[in-house]
């Protein structure tokens, strides 16, 4: 089974660095990094990730929110928000950009573990999940109807 592969978006250098050692030492890879949703958005598509750990606040302009919610919407890349931000408006907007998770800084290696496993597993059936309906709906349009 190959590793995992995570892309950082965070625009904190030093919190990069210890996100990148943290991720190997979880045994994921690391996918790259950005600091701002356009670098972030190229990224996701361009290195293959398998899921991004999202700041909420990056440079640039644009929100980690939005930059989620297009990586959410047009790649289908699962996304965790790695956060100084715990407020319940932040929370809010995170929740309604189809967020796969929610970590406050600052984690544990334990924490962020937990959130990526989840995140990725909740990923697979939810793909899974649609995978079969979209074949049972072909299935059902496929079949003549009998009158």
């Amino acid at each position: 089974m190959s590793k995992k592969r995570i892309l950082i978006v965070e625009d904190e250098a030093l919190t990069v660095l210890a996100l990148k050692q943290d991720i190997v030492e979880l045994g994921y890879e690391v996918a790259g990094d950005a600091s701002t949703a356009a670098d972030a958005l190229r990224a996701a598509e361009d290195n293959h990730a398998d899921l991004v750990l999202m700041d909420v606040q990056l440079d640039g302009g644009i929100s980690g929110v939005a930059a989620a919610a297009a990586i959410r919407g047009h790649l289908g890349i699962p996304v965790v928000f790695l956060t100084a931000h715990a407020s319940a408006e932040t929370l809010a907007r995170a929740v309604e950009s189809g967020a796969f998770g929610y970590v406050v800084k600052p984690y544990t290696a334990p924490e962020l573990k937990a959130a990526i496993d989840i995140a990725l597993h909740k990923h697979k059936t939810e793909t899974a999940m649609r995978r079969a309906l979209n074949s049972r709906m072909s299935a059902t349009v496929a079949q003549p109807h009998s009158t």
